[in-house]
């Protein structure tokens, strides 16, 4: 890393750069726009070899063959020009909320995008030139019609910030994902889980679940039968996804969030959808990663390839026959998508199937059947090397010692001496240069990661006939090897890289497998980020032998060895991993195992099928969670609900053996966790095998308040599943009552602020928590409405309101909300 350059300013996609003949003087450029206008030779030359351009949707939104290198070469510049152009916001209204609420939403989202184009033709007006606003007759925000109650707007989020004619639509689009009405999420990451098609009462395992707006979308649609796992290998990650679920998901107990390697995750218990959205190379988020322009090689995807084929065959075995799987990468790459789908269909050997996936008003391609097998020439290590030796500062460097010298040979040509310019040969040998050109960038500022826009790069130039003996030679140029077989490949660093898996299919295999069930998103199709699904389905069982054998027999492409001897082989070594979550190249100890080993009825699993939990979680500063990941899940003493039955009148029906705390000393919180995840996970003993991050909702924290008789106060969070079970301190009041509780912003409210009615209820009341419900919701059937608020009594005659500010603004919307529709409200 190099050392910071406190002289200019980094910016988001638009960075200070020097002037070489004036190096003070700062001038803007936009990095974004020069470095994709530079293009990646590399790149464009690999996916034109692997028919990216060889087909276009025409005028009627039917995909047709590209007949002529005109067509193919236009097709590429419609890539080009999306893929060079900002990504467009987009966003989801949730599925949960009330169709009330969804259609309030909907029509304040259009009365702010009118607002918003008079506010822009205004400042035109006024400013008599063109505005970066949007125009009159530009549609703003369009519907995807493959999700309901889903948006695409025409720009993106760093526009809708800056701009002054969008700020009511930004604080409206904050505001709403604050209360959780509302997910922003990338138009193409809603595919996987519309694909995936979950039921309300599956047991669902997402593997590689963070950030987590595909596992909020899911949860969506699962019913208080069904159960969810989002898994992540990275702690840090996955307690960041245990933050957005409880952002987003307020009240939802059937999800369990755990961190554990993929490809380890212990076959404790089999799924019913599985999605395996597994880590890619990512050039098809290069819209918003313009490092995918600058640093793209094929490397990548063949480094991932292993590990995306393990994690997903991983899948395969937690999978029930019946089951489905969605596999996603964000990535155009087919050695990273068909690839691994075509080696799954291989491996099961019948037991796996495509299925298709329509998806209606939406743009997808079909997989394709056959790819070429590139790498490069030179390691990551030798590109890396070679780039720095060729960067602006190394260049400026040699240009210096350049003039140097001539000015020591002038010197000594005055006073008749001959010099031999050994400074500079060995410069140029060092750095394998013959000749040395002058860099026009400040030497300390090209140091520190910015683009260099003074070494000339090659442009990919389109070939006049587009055939693959041309785009072969274009690739080669680019530095790039094609291997026709596995033989074809060196046995050196090359071959551990690629495998057989990595080849494509067979003309037969082509037949039975039907590749082209996979969905492929392109950015040009459909004004989004590029994508690749595909959804398998578990036609049958595969038996534990199956599974290692095809797993060990894959692994090499060179294996020789048969079936059975590979079964009698013992498994690989589990990596061992750190407590932070990082592995090392060692085997694992069996005293690093912790808890049962057992596995289907196993007494003694193989070590490929064994986890690791993990003592603690750190945060992203090395610095240990206390109250996530280190503790499992165990029941609440019996002792501690005696007190609480008769302060909130619990009844006979009360879920107590689903109010569960983390394991060490006196629990500060009492967690409600839903009956699918306490019987399918808990008891099945899931967390004796991997680190639990956290579950369920708060139902309870520990009171630390003397004033009052009851060892746990209720949390808003958990309070809709308490509330069918309380018969007493719970409240029915008005709406005026019901807001006037809200008006408070965390201050005490006098009880003479409030009506008679509410007073004549609640003055009786002994100093301590209590619960107000909307008059009309406080029906069992009317809990799912969520119209309740956790107060406090205080001592001298005045109420305090337990809820944060977003909930309780989303509170506010949905009574509003239902105004709106005439219901009654008391």
């Amino acid at each position: 890393m190099g050392r910071k350059n406190h002289r200019y300013k980094k910016k988001k996609n638009q960075e200070t750069a020097y002037d070489g003949a004036n190096p003070k003087q700062p001038y803007q450029v936009d990095f974004t726009s020069k470095t994709v206008e530079q293009g990646n030779f590399k790149m464009e030359a690999y996916y034109a070899l692997q028919g990216m351009h060889d087909y276009r949707f025409n005028d009627e939104g039917t995909l047709v063959a590209c007949e002529t290198a005109e067509e193919k070469n236009a097709e590429r510049l419609r890539w080009r020009q999306a893929i060079s152009t900002i990504l467009p916001a987009s966003f989801r209204t949730a599925y949960d909320i009330s169709e009330p609420l969804k259609e309030k939403l909907e029509s304040e989202l259009e009365a702010l995008i009118t607002n918003q184009k008079k506010e822009a033709a205004a400042t035109k007006e006024e400013n008599e030139k063109e505005v970066t606003s949007t125009p009159d007759n530009t549609e703003i925000v369009k519907k995807l019609s493959f999700l309901p109650h889903a948006y695409q707007l025409n720009t993106d989020r760093k526009f809708i910030r800056k701009d002054p004619t969008m700020k009511k639509l930004h604080n409206w689009l904050r505001q709403q994902t604050d209360s959780g009405f509302i997910t922003r999420q990338e138009t193409v990451s809603m595919v996987p889980p519309v694909v995936l098609a979950p039921q309300p009462d599956d047991i669902i395992l997402d593997m590689c679940a963070a950030p987590g707006s595909k596992t909020c979308q899911i949860l969506e649609k699962l019913s208080v039968k069904g159960a969810m796992i989002a898994n992540d290998s990275s702690s840090q990650r996955a307690c960041m996804l245990v933050s957005q679920l409880r952002r987003i998901m307020h009240n939802n107990p059937v999800v369990m969030v755990t961190s554990c390697d993929a490809q380890f995750f212990p076959q404790t218990l089999m799924f019913d959808r599985i999605l395996t959205d597994v880590p890619c190379s990512g050039d098809g988020t290069s819209r918003k990663n313009i490092g995918i322009w600058k640093n793209w090689n094929q490397l990548g995807a063949l480094a991932l390839h292993n590990l995306q084929l393990d994690i997903a065959w991983k899948g395969v075995a937690l999978l029930k026959a019946g089951g489905y799987m969605c596999y996603s990468t964000c990535s155009h790459n087919p050695i990273e998508n068909e690839a691994v789908v075509a080696e799954l269909l291989r491996r099961s050997n019948g037991s796996l199937e495509l299925v298709d996936t329509p998806l209606e008003g939406f743009k997808v391609r079909p997989g394709i059947t056959t790819w070429k097998v590139l790498a490069e020439e030179k390691s990551n290590r030798q590109m890396k090397d070679e780039a720095k030796k060729n960067n602006a500062k190394m260049r400026q460097r040699r240009a210096d010692w350049e003039q140097k010298e001539k000015e020591k040979t002038a010197a000594a040509e005055g006073n008749g001496k001959a010099v031999k310019n050994e400074n500079l040969d060995n410069v140029l040998e060092s750095t394998g240069e013959t000749e040395v050109s002058e860099g026009s960038m400040d030497a300390d500022a090209a140091d520190d990661g910015m683009p260099d826009f003074t070494t000339p790069r090659p442009k990919f130039v389109p070939p006049v006939s587009w055939d693959e003996e041309s785009l072969i030679q274009l690739a080669q140029e680019a530095g790039l090897m094609h291997f026709k077989t596995l033989d074809d490949v060196p046995k050196n660093a090359l071959r551990k890289r690629i495998k057989s898996s990595c080849f494509p299919p067979t003309d037969e295999e082509v037949t039975t497998m039907h590749l082209e069930k996979c969905i492929r998103c392109l950015p040009q199709d459909n004004d989004t980020g590029g994508f690749f699904v595909a959804l398998l389905k578990k036609t049958a069982s595969i038996s534990r032998r199956e599974t290692k054998c095809a797993d060990r027999s894959s692994a090499d492409g060179d294996n020789d060895k048969s079936a059975a001897d590979v079964a009698s082989d013992d498994g690989p070594a589990a990596k061992k991993m750190k407590p932070n979550g990082d592995q090392e190249d060692e085997t694992t100890d069996s005293a690093m195992v912790t808890g049962e080993t057992e596995s289907n009825g196993e007494d003694n699993p193989p070590k490929e099928q064994r986890s690791i939990k993990r003592n603690f979680v750190s945060n992203s500063k090395g610095r240990k969670h206390t109250d996530l990941g280190r503790d499992d899940f165990v029941p609440v003493d019996l002792s501690v609900f005696e007190s609480m039955r008769e302060y909130y009148g619990f009844t006979d029906s009360f879920p107590q053996e689903q109010y569960m705390a983390r394991a060490g000393g006196a629990a500060k919180v009492i967690h409600y966790l839903g009956k699918s995840v306490k019987d399918n996970f808990i008891d099945a003993g899931l967390q004796k095998r991997v680190t639990i991050i956290g579950s369920g909702v708060k139902g309870f924290v520990r009171n630390t308040n003397k004033d009052t008789t009851a060892p746990y106060r209720i949390s808003q969070e958990g309070i809709h599943f308490l509330l069918p079970h309380m018969t007493k301190r719970k409240v029915a009041i008005e709406e005026a009552d019901f807001l006037a509780c809200m008006a408070g912003d965390g201050k005490t409210i006098l009880l003479a602020t409030f009506s008679d009615a509410f007073n004549a209820i609640v003055q009786p009341l002994s100093s301590g928590p209590f619960v107000a419900t909307l008059k009309g919701y406080e029906s069992n059937n009317m809990y799912a409405r969520k119209l309740a608020l956790v107060m406090w009594r205080c001592r001298n005659e005045a109420v305090n309101c337990l809820v944060n500010k977003t909930e309780v603004e989303s509170m506010k919307s949905k009574v509003a909300s239902l105004k709106e529709e005439g219901e009654s409200l008391g």
